[in-house]
């Protein structure tokens, strides 16, 4: 009740706020000036209501029990309001004139909390008895008003949005019934903004080797898994192919884990290959900026691979020394000084001779063309390859592995270099 509002134009009387009155339960005095102030104390059950000789009044109970009420101070005309607040399913009793009028006051529902109902009563006098007289009972509108909020407020039937959108609504959108006015007033005044979801990485160690055919490896393969957005890695698997069967696997777990290879010899072409999967769990669906799922971009259960592959390769050899005669045996062609990985027709590379040079040595893999070029850069770039005499043997790779067939191509100057000569070779 709002103080202040004026209940009589005649009179201009302002309602005051509901004065809050309680149940005897026996041990309560009459108020001062009351006619039973010393000689006895309130009954039990008994609700005193003081109305001060106004011509209205308002008070608050807060009631979960049987209760009787008495009037003080008060006349004919005299206009009262009880809000009774109940907090109980069961009923109770509120009687008045000494138990001549009763009238029930119902408990509450399921589901609800609290419950209001109004005693609208009248100080009538009745045979020359002040007597009171119920009025209509109603749910007091203040209070009404005051509860109302657009957290209680809900829609009656199902809206759909029909050629316009607003908010975060959209053409073909639907406000529900049931839906509060908070829920629909957040989703006019905000739109929703798209969440982003971070696919998950996953890598091995280390990075793909290529190297001369014969080589010895015992690589140590370390696998590493970067969750983001995705769900926890359920699964890792690691398997080797060595080219010539089905894929053998190595490991096969749960937890990711490190795999130490046994010494292994590397062999021509892509003969060693590890691939790693991870697998993992479908990801958590984020909330937009209004709070609400969005699951579009979601990371979905799934598995990320990498790759480690060794790649057995054949070397170009080079050098300008002070042998004399022709290389005889795969040791003097890997001997030589100046090497080049993997080399293919095209290939280029630079020979630095010294002064005092006697020999001028290169080799290949049989398997790539005749030697293109071999300018001579002091000599403005000369074409000098026809001075060069080839010849073939076998030329083992790494630590004695299966020879192939070389291209050596061989320069022995009739007089060692006098002086310090550059060559530009092309294969």
């Amino acid at each position: 009740m709002s103080t202040g509002r004026i209940i009589s134009n005649s009179s201009s009387i302002k309602a005051q706020a509901p004065s809050l009155v309680v149940v005897s339960d026996g041990t309560m005095k009459f108020p001062s000036g009351h006619p039973d102030y010393f000689t006895r104390l309130q009954p039990d059950g008994m609700l005193l209501l003081d109305l001060f000789n106004n011509e209205y009044s308002e008070f608050k109970l807060n009631a979960d029990r049987d209760c009787n009420i008495e009037l003080y101070n008060h006349m004919e005309g005299s206009r009262y309001k009880i809000f009774v607040y109940r907090t109980k399913a069961e009923p109770i009793n509120i009687g008045l004139d000494r138990g001549a009028q009763t009238y029930i006051i119902p408990g509450i529902s399921e589901g609800e909390t609290e419950k209001l109902l109004v005693l609208d009563v009248e100080v009538a006098m009745l045979n020359g008895i002040l007597t009171n007289k119920i009025g209509p009972t109603s749910e007091k509108l203040d209070e009404i008003i005051g509860a109302l909020n657009t957290s209680s407020i809900k829609l009656s039937e199902d809206i759909t949005f029909n050629g316009v959108k607003q908010g975060s609504y959209k053409d073909g959108d639907k406000m529900t019934a049931g839906e509060t006015m908070t829920t629909i007033l957040k989703k006019f005044a905000q739109k929703a903004n798209p969440v982003s979801y971070s696919a998950p990485s996953f890598s091995i160690s280390p990075n793909n080797q290529t190297i001369e055919a014969g080589t010895n490896v015992n690589p140590s393969i370390i696998p590493s898994f970067v969750q983001r957005d995705a769900g926890a890695l359920n699964r890792y698997l690691l398997q080797l192919s060595t080219g010539d069967g089905a894929p053998v696997s190595l490991l096969d777990g749960a937890a990711l884990k490190t795999y130490n290879q046994a010494l292994i010899q590397i062999q021509d072409g892509a003969y060693l290959e590890y691939t790693a999967t991870a697998y993992y769990d479908e990801g958590l669906t984020k909330l937009n900026n209004m709070g609400e799922p969005d699951p579009t971009g979601k990371i979905l259960a799934g598995s990320e691979s990498d790759v480690l592959r060794y790649s057995g390769i054949r070397k170009a050899f080079y050098s300008a020394d002070t042998i004399v005669g022709n290389p005889g045996s795969s040791s003097d062609i890997r001997s030589l000084a100046g090497k080049k990985d993997s080399p293919v027709n095209g290939t280029s590379f630079t020979l630095n001779i010294p002064a005092g040079t006697k020999r001028v040595v290169f080799a290949y893999p049989a398997t790539l063309r005749n030697v293109t070029s071999v300018k001579y850069a002091e000599l403005g770039n000369g074409e000098v390859a026809d001075t060069f005499q080839l010849i073939n043997f076998n030329v083992e790779g790494a630590n004695g592995y299966k020879a192939i067939a070389y291209k050596v191509y061989v320069y022995t100057p009739a007089v060692p270099f006098n002086a310090s000569a550059t060559y530009n070779v092309t294969i």
